[in-house]
């Protein structure tokens, strides 16, 4: 797992969150309807963020350790990365 920081930005562009110790994983395709179950390590928290262009509708859902999504209408890159905390 590479580890990195993210800055992440509110709408008016204030720095708002600095998650530190991240690991990405292998970018996920997803399309359709499904889930997938990850097993981050202890005390990590998981994130999902699109990495390529959405075409309709977009419902994707993460909660607990899983990633779920609804009708992808075409398929879609997932950058899932595990977090051991924000500052």
């Amino acid at each position: 797992m590479s580890a990195f920081g993210i800055r992440a930005f509110d709408d008016i562009g204030r720095d708002t969150v600095h998650m530190a110790s991240n690991f990405v994983q292998p970018t996920l395709t997803i399309n359709g309807s499904g889930s997938k179950t990850y097993q981050p390590p202890y005390g990590c928290k998981l994130y999902a963020f699109p990495t390529t262009g959405i075409f309709g509708d977009f419902n994707m859902t993460v909660s607990g350790n899983t990633i779920t999504w609804v009708n992808i209408k075409s398929p879609l890159s997932v950058m899932v990365v595990f977090s051991l905390g924000a500052i």
